[in-house]
C-alpha cells in the first residue's frame, strides 16, 4: 500500500510539472510555477487530496488544500470519471494551485489506473 501511494505520488508530482528538487536545481522554467514555492507540508497536503480523488473521486468531486503557515494552496476537481482505457478506470483532473506570492496555475491531466492497480498520468489535457 505504501509503495503504491509512493509511486502514485511520484507520477502525480512529475506530471504536474513540479518536482520537489526543482527549486534546489534552479530550473529556469520553474520560477513562474506555484509548485516551485511549495514546501514539504504543501506537497503532502496536495498529494493527499490527489490520491484520495484518484482512488475515490467521482465526476464533480472536489477538494481544496491550504497551508496556513506557507500561505500556499489549491484545489483539485475530478471533471470526468467515466472514461475507460483498455478496461481500466480513468479520471480527468483539473488542478489549480497558488503560491503565497500570487502565482497561480491551472492544469488538466488524465490519469488511468494500470493493470497493477497503480495510477499513472497518461496525458496533459488541453
Amino acid at each position: 500500500m505504501i509503495l503504491r501511494k509512493t509511486l502514485t505520488l511520484l507520477c502525480v508530482l512529475f506530471a504536474s510539472g513540479w518536482v520537489a528538487t526543482a527549486t534546489a536545481q534552479n530550473v529556469w522554467w520553474m520560477h513562474d510555477m506555484p509548485g516551485a514555492y511549495f514546501n514539504d507540508q504543501d506537497r503532502k497536503l496536495y498529494n493527499e487530496i490527489v490520491i484520495d480523488l484518484l482512488d475515490k473521486g467521482e465526476s464533480g468531486a472536489h477538494k481544496e488544500w491550504k497551508n496556513e503557515a506557507s500561505r500556499n494552496g489549491g484545489e483539485v476537481t475530478v471533471t470526468d470519471s467515466t472514461r475507460k482505457l483498455e478496461g481500466n478506470q480513468c479520471r480527468y483532473l483539473k488542478i489549480s494551485n497558488y503560491a503565497y506570492n500570487g502565482l497561480k496555475e491551472t492544469t488538466r491531466r488524465e490519469a488511468c489506473k494500470r493493470a497493477d492497480g497503480h495510477w499513472a498520468i497518461i496525458r496533459v489535457v488541453p
